[in-house]
């Protein structure tokens, strides 16, 4: 019933309601068109918009039409689009005039008044208007005559009723004489209807899915090589991303705990380090970088990781203890000694020693059963024959210029029988040879015991073989493109290591002003020997004085053993010296028998320019006040004004130098520089140990601690490896999903024109732009889901593989291709899909 009331009062609107039941064929051309007008008012529209309504119609019918939008245009707003300008200025209130897409004219319907200029004529516009000729009046005449005669061009006066109508219809004049006209619209005169877009309602159209997908699919495979192009390339763009995924989802902690709780490590080491700021000059420019080196551990920090894990961890002293051992044979040639330590009293170790004893006394050791096998194998480059370890007790070993006698053997656990085929000749496996030697270093099969006062010896050796140059700032300056060469190793004296152990030579005076240094005891004690080589027969006396020879001989005996260290007590060779250090102790007793010599002989040790040629100093007239016996290497301290003179000089004759600062100082009472510790295999202490493997943070010294042994060394070589990985995964990734996303779109581009018929259809009948991509979306997600299941298989089968190769290093699957890879896969797909 409310459609039929609506039909009716269109068609009555229209004036059409007489043709009800006329079919289409009856009607004619302007008739139809008021129909298609009823047709589009049926549903109440606030809006009429008539493209070209009059185009096939005659004059006579394009009136009709324009009177009945004329009609409407009363309640609602009607917009022409029309070529008649006739009917456009006859109809419309507002006429806007395009050309090419552009605005040229904007004009609205005004009228405008008349003038009148007596009671009988007046005027509007150009148009004289005469309300009646027979009562003109003599001044009529007059304003008459003066209109005309302002007039140039030609004046056509009429009287005829029927003429005078057509001329002011023509005019659009009324009769109460306003004149219809077309003004520039001002915009501020319109009345705008407030809009709420809230509660205006649209009817929207709505393709089902089942049908968007069906019509997708229907051209799927009408280009069957170009899918398969597209299917490849994608599949290979969506594999990378899926491997990607699996290297962003990657659980360092993850792999560290299963690392360690599946394998067979016992022990673990902790090392203690220091960062080193190093600044160089050179040509110019300037470089910035920094670096670590191993220290020692002070006494009160070990005893602090003692008492958190317990009574068991030990330290050790680790270098490179290199063994007699010769031999072709993979499985024996990696038998070198890492480490040094030694076991308290009670220590459960200690009753590992299945062979022979303990140490007791200070030129005993004990090896492992490895080393033990490998010493007697040493020599036999055939397959390994079984060799009984009691033979290798009593066997020597060198460490650092001492002889050590084979005491005992321990074995702290089995090496695996997996590396068995390592003693076969020209074997090369070497992913199975290194997993072997973190099996040897993690598990105590590098590592020999001595007793206390060795292990001191081991240390005190290592640390003056290396120097104690920690906490100084330095600067070596070589060279320069201009002027004289200075060279050498120079420190502030305001930032110099030496204040604990600075020796001075008289007035107890420690800090160099200017045109004075300190030097360190190693280039001190190579200065005066340096001296005393050019002027030996000097002091000598040219052989006439033997008492004075031999004493000279005395001050060289020492100043070598204060060099290179006191005679090995089992040489039988007193003209050579074994280059083992001496203790404090000793080295004190010498620097004061050293002294005395100087002074017996009256050699000017206090000046530069007399006391060796280590350095060429812009000045020659430096004083030397005192050694720092703290420090070893050619290390000058001078004041730091002159510090500061020599470097700036330095860098103006663009010469070579660097500057090494640390705010780190070694404490001296310090042994051990690697500590064991014990390792059951809980989720508890590998947690512990995780949280010390992942923090790189530094203290305020510039020190940390870090996790050592070979395990850990290959965990972060995965680490390093897979954030690479990572990096090169995202951009090949990326750029493959572009590609994907070019082909997936030159793939659809071919299909929207093949449909495009169908798309023409669709929007005649009001079909949405999301109705549309609903359609090729739905094609693009086929596709894609298809490339998504390839690329899956291929990065499972992928991973397998990897795996398999990274397991047999370290023993843990990396690349797990799990649910989140999954998901991640998919998103990148429905990303490339959408796009």
């Amino acid at each position: 019933a409310e459609i039929r009331r609506r039909v009716d009062e269109a068609l009555k609107t229209v004036k059409m309601e007489e043709f009800r039941h006329a079919a289409p064929s009856g009607l004619s051309g302007g008739q139809k068109q008021r129909i298609a007008i009823a047709r589009a008012l049926v549903k109440s529209p606030e809006i009429i918009m008539a493209d070209e309504p009059t185009g096939a119609l005659d004059s006579n019918t394009g009136r009709q039409v324009f009177d009945t939008l004329k009609k409407l245009s009363e309640t609602k707003l009607v917009i022409v689009v029309s070529h008649d300008r006739d009917f456009a200025e006859q109809y419309g209130d507002r006429i806007i005039e395009l050309s090419d897409g552009k605005v040229i004219s904007d004009v609205s319907k005004t009228s405008l008044e008349n003038e009148k200029l007596s009671e009988n004529i007046s005027t509007v516009g150009e148009v004289l208007c005469i309300n009646s000729g027979e009562e003109l009046a003599e001044s009529d005449f007059a304003k008459i005559k003066a209109f005309l005669k302002n007039k140039k061009s030609k004046i056509i006066i009429a009287s005829d009723e029927k003429d005078v109508a057509s001329f002011k219809k023509v005019n659009r004049i009324n009769d109460e004489g306003q004149k219809e006209v077309f003004a520039d619209t001002d915009g501020n005169n319109i009345n705008c209807r407030e809009y709420d877009p809230r509660q205006t309602k649209f009817i929207r159209s709505k393709l089902p899915q089942r049908h968007a997908t069906r019509i997708g699919l229907s051209s799927i495979g009408r280009k069957p090589i170009r899918l398969t192009f597209t299917v490849l390339l994608c599949t290979v763009a969506f594999f990378m991303f899926g491997m990607f995924s699996t290297l962003s989802f990657y659980d360092n902690e993850l792999v560290f705990s299963r690392t360690f709780q599946d394998g067979d490590i016992e022990l673990m080491g902790l090392s203690k380090e220091y960062k080193i700021d190093n600044i160089s000059y050179y040509d110019g420019k300037e470089e910035t970088y920094s670096y670590f080196e191993r220290t020692f551990f002070p006494v009160a920090e070990f005893n602090e990781i003692r008492e958190r894990f317990g009574d068991e961890v030990f330290g050790a002293v680790a270098g490179n203890y290199y063994l007699p051992i010769n031999s072709s044979i993979t499985y024996w040639s990696q038998a070198q000694l890492s480490s040094v330590a030694y076991l308290p009293e009670n220590h459960p170790l200690r009753a590992k020693v299945i062979e022979g004893s303990y140490p007791t006394k200070d030129n005993q050791i004990v090896i492992s059963k490895y080393v033990a096998e490998a010493l007697l194998n040493s020599g036999n480059d055939s397959s390994s024959k079984v060799v009984d370890i009691k033979q290798a007790i009593g066997k020597q070993i060198n460490i650092h210029d001492h002889e050590y006698t084979v005491s005992g053997i321990y074995s702290q656990t089995e090496i695996p029988a997996k590396y068995e085929v390592l003693k076969e000749k020209n074997s090369e496996n070497i992913i199975l040879l290194s997993q072997f030697r973190n099996n040897l270093s993690d598990n105590l099969h590098l590592t020999a015991f001595v007793t206390e006062t060795e292990l001191l010896y081991i240390s005190n050796y290592e640390r003056n073989m290396y120097g104690k140059n920690y906490g100084i700032s330095t600067n070596f300056i070589f060279g320069g493109n201009e002027g004289p060469e200075y060279y050498g190793y120079f420190e502030r004296a305001s930032s110099a290591s030496a204040s604990n152990s600075f020796r001075p030579f008289k007035d107890g005076k420690t800090t160099p002003s200017d045109n004075e240094v300190v030097l360190s005891r190693e280039l001190f004690y190579r200065s005066v020997m340096d001296y005393l080589s050019i002027n030996r027969e000097q002091y000598t006396g040219g052989g006439y004085y033997p008492e004075r020879e031999e004493k000279v001989f005395e001050l060289e005996r020492t100043l070598d053993e204060l060099l290179n260290g006191r005679l090995s007590a089992d040489s039988d060779d007193k003209s050579h010296y074994a280059t083992i250090p001496l203790s404090d102790e000793e080295r004190r007793i010498q620097e004061k028998a050293l002294f005395e010599m100087l002074d017996y002989f009256g050699i000017p040790y206090n000046s530069l320019s007399t006391v060796g040629s280590y350095y060429n100093m812009p000045s020659e007239s430096y004083t030397i006040i005192g050694i720092d016996t703290f420090t070893s290497g050619e290390l000058l301290v001078i004041s730091d004004a002159q510090y500061e003179r020599i470097n700036d000089m330095m860098k103006d004759m663009n010469g070579y130098s660097f500057e090494q600062s640390s705010k780190y100082k070694e404490d001296p009472n310090a042994v051990y520089n690697f500590i064991f510790l014990p390792f059951d295999g809980t989720k508890e202490q590998t947690a512990l140990f995780y949280e010390i493997y992942s923090d790189n943070s530094l203290k305020a010294d510039d020190s940390r601690t870090i996790l050592n042994s070979g395990t850990v060394s290959t965990l972060r070589m995965i680490d390093e490896l897979v954030d690479t990985l990572r990096k090169v995964f995202l951009w090949v990734g990326l750029a493959f999903a572009v590609f994907a996303a070019l082909l997936l779109s030159n793939f659809i581009s071919v299909s929207i024109s093949q449909k495009k018929k169908e798309i023409g259809i669709l929007r005649a009948v009001g079909a949405r732009s999301f109705d549309v991509f609903k359609i090729f979306f739905s094609e693009s997600l086929f596709i894609a889901s298809i490339c998504i299941l390839l690329s899956w298989i291929a990065a499972v089968f992928t991973c397998s593989i990897i795996n398999a190769e990274i397991s047999a290093g370290i023993g843990v699957s990396v690349l797990v291709f799990g649910p989140l890879s999954i998901l991640s896969l998919i998103g990148i797909a429905l990303i490339t899909t959408v796009v």
